[in-house]
């Protein structure tokens, strides 16, 4: 296990960047087949490995979502069914990189624990987490929300959550979302990273209070990320109130939504931003959050203060 105590380099916001791993929740449900679509093109287009892992240890009054009767988690039965969710998910990756040309490294893993537990391990060590995200009604949509929203507060890696029409959809923008809060900016870093891989443009929305600053801030603050990207296409956008409406509207046509997740008061580092919250469970195309290093200091200070 990699060492809890390392830091994340804020201007790297792939911890991993010298042996790229992308790792994928698999339940079992079509949300995780598209995420492993999603992951196979970008483990393609960025030479990452691909892990494709199973937690066998689920949230108590939640199963994995495949459309079947499951037998007992502890059973031959289940570990037959879900080492078969697991060959179809790497036959899957396997056949889109291939047909990008690319011969790329998939593993796939029982681990013997929980969702939330097993990817907050794994995002340590790997560059990007990936979850599938449906829309669901009744009590298993909620629990399902609530694994998605607290792997993306408590990750260390970006989360990238797959959802939406535009799930797997590479054209047009990469939308990222400026925290005016933030002293550092590893949401742009990605973000501009995501945009060169998919060769297309980047608008970078920054919600503007009725009298705070204006686009030329936005330009400014974005220059020294922007340098390192000279062939990624730039377009500040400044709006009025809360980005939130306006990031949900982007989402229809764009290939990315990229936010911080930084939390506010008392619950900064264990809570997502509202705006976070709202693009997970609205979103039309992926959501990438990307934690800012001081909130997942401050986590990992609280967890420390609470095992000692």
């Amino acid at each position: 296990m990699p060492d809890s105590s390392a830091c994340v380099d804020p201007a790297d916001p792939d911890p991993s960047s010298a042996h790229p791993t992308i790792v994928v929740g698999i339940d079992g449900s079509n949300a995780a087949l598209t995420a492993t679509r999603w992951a196979a093109g970008e483990a393609a287009r960025s030479g990452s490995r691909l892990k494709l892992w199973h937690a066998l240890r689920w949230p108590q009054g939640h199963t994995p979502l495949a459309d079947l009767p499951l037998p007992d988690p502890r059973s031959g039965r289940m570990r037959d069914l879900v080492d078969g969710w697991l060959d179809e998910a790497t036959q899957l990756a396997r056949s889109v990189a291939g047909d990008l040309g690319v011969d790329v490294d998939v593993e796939a893993e029982v681990r013997p624990q929980g969702p939330v537990e097993m990817l907050a391990e794994a995002s340590k060590d790997v560059s990007i987490v990936v979850l599938g995200c449906q829309k669901l009604a009744g009590m298993g949509g909620l629990l399902l929300g609530s694994t998605v929203i607290r792997v993306s507060a408590g990750a260390s890696s970006p989360v990238v959550v797959v959802r939406g029409h535009r799930a797997l959809a590479t054209d047009g923008p990469v939308v990222v979302g400026l925290d005016p809060h933030s002293s550092t900016d590893p949401a742009l870093e990605f973000a501009f990273r995501r945009a060169a891989s998919l060769r297309t443009g980047l608008v970078v929305v920054h919600a503007r209070p009725g009298h705070g600053p204006g686009p030329v801030d936005i330009t400014d603050r974005v220059a020294h990320v922007a340098n390192r990207h000279p062939e990624v296409a730039v377009t500040p956008t400044a709006v009025e109130g809360p980005p939130t409406r306006y990031l949900l509207e982007a989402s229809r046509s764009a290939a990315m939504l990229v936010v911080g997740g930084r939390g506010r008061g008392a619950a900064a580092g264990a809570l997502l931003g509202s705006t976070s919250q709202a693009l997970i469970r609205g979103s039309e195309c992926p959501v990438a959050v990307v934690r800012d290093q001081v909130v997942l200091d401050q986590l990992a200070s609280r967890r420390h203060s609470l095992c000692s």
